[in-house]
């Protein structure tokens, strides 16, 4: 009798609900502190309609993502990480899924 297998998609959920589950809890500890994450909390700041001035420019579409994110969940260092720690679970079940 041999057991039932997974498909790739089932393995691919998997390993993206793995790596939410590993990511997600501590993902707003520790605070803004890099200087890589402080512009990126100014522009997502600013597209909601703070008004700053000097910001660097970005790639629309992860702008876009964490400014929906600020919206959502309020300006904290969880929802500015929230949708790279998303992207990259998703990658990782895409690479298990896909293997």
């Amino acid at each position: 009798m041999t057991g039932r297998q997974l498909g790739p998609a089932a393995l691919g959920l998997l390993a993206f609900a793995a790596a939410c589950v590993l990511w997600l809890p501590g993902l707003g500890d520790g605070g803004l502190w890099s200087d890589v994450e402080l512009p990126v909390f100014d522009r997502a700041r600013a597209s909601l309609g703070l008004a700053l001035s000097g910001l660097e420019r970005s790639p629309p579409l992860p702008d876009a993502l964490r400014s929906a994110s600020v919206r959502l969940l309020g300006a904290s260092t969880f929802a500015i990480r929230l949708p790279h720690a998303l992207s990259a679970a998703a990658l990782v079940g895409l690479a298990v899924g896909w293997a």
